[in-house]
């Protein structure tokens, strides 16, 4: 298949139409549509590290989550991080695809495979893409922070429990900003994302729901084996590779 055909098919199981209006996301970058693709690189960001390592992998197409094209292009200076990243990409042609909210949003994407590696059933929408469920049995609020940094792997996570136990719980990878009043509405008693503002922090404890921030990155990369999982499925003999694209550590101790 070429870059083309796997954008249609890529196209076609992440629907566009899922994505938010203020988003920016899809085909990125395909210097060369009729390209035969063998080689692809699946990251969480399109950052240098991603680039560098597309280029001596050798990788005709990079998937990744986060568009690195977000905002227009008014004008091309490749002392821009962005616009060298691209041309970069171009000259060695290497495609790019990224798919943001509309991975968060359609099934089996972002917040399904959260809710799931979290233990959630009875999972329903939440919080504009995000999704809500429940804990088999009542948790310990502060055991249930804890689960949560050891599945995904935090490094670190904030977290604010004016609730003894978590039950009733929404998720939302990435950032989850300005979700509060639709939580409360719904009568969530927890709420596990990757991170919001030092302000939001406060008003959980006002509002007395517990509050899991267990890193954007965290939170989100896990989907990158389901992109690799669609990949496969278009082409069972494409070399897929799944990279770590996070460059924050966790801090100095």
């Amino acid at each position: 298949m070429n870059i083309q055909q796997f954008y249609r098919f890529l196209d076609e199981a992440i629907p566009k139409d899922l994505s938010c209006e203020w988003d920016n996301d899809g085909l990125m970058l395909a210097f060369d549509p009729e390209k035969e693709v063998r080689r692809v690189l699946v990251a969480l960001d399109a950052n240098r590290l991603t680039v560098e390592k597309a280029i001596e992998s050798g990788a005709d197409l990079i998937v990744t989550h986060h568009p690195l094209i977000f905002h227009p292009i008014r004008h091309l200076s490749f002392a821009d991080p962005m616009q060298s990243s691209l041309s970069k990409l171009a000259g060695h042609g290497i495609a790019l695809f990224s798919f943001h909210t509309r991975l968060d949003a359609v099934e089996g994407g972002v917040n399904d495979i959260l809710a799931q590696k979290l233990g959630l059933t009875d999972c329903v929408p939440a919080c504009e893409v995000g999704r809500g469920g429940l804990l088999p049995t009542p948790l310990d609020s502060s055991l249930f922070a804890q689960a949560v940094k050891e599945t995904l792997g935090s490094d670190r996570i904030s977290v604010v429990l004016p609730r003894a136990e978590a039950h009733r719980v929404a998720v939302l990878g990435g950032s989850g900003k300005h979700c509060l009043e639709e939580l409360i509405a719904e009568g969530y008693d927890t709420f596990v994302t990757g991170e919001v503002s030092f302000d939001e922090e406060n008003a959980y404890y006002d509002a007395g729901i517990n509050l899991i921030c267990a890193g954007h990155f965290y939170t989100e990369h896990p989907v990158c084996d389901h992109i690799k999982h669609l990949l496969n499925k278009a082409d069972p003999s494409l070399e897929v590779t799944v990279i770590d694209s996070n460059v924050i550590s966790g801090g100095l101790h």
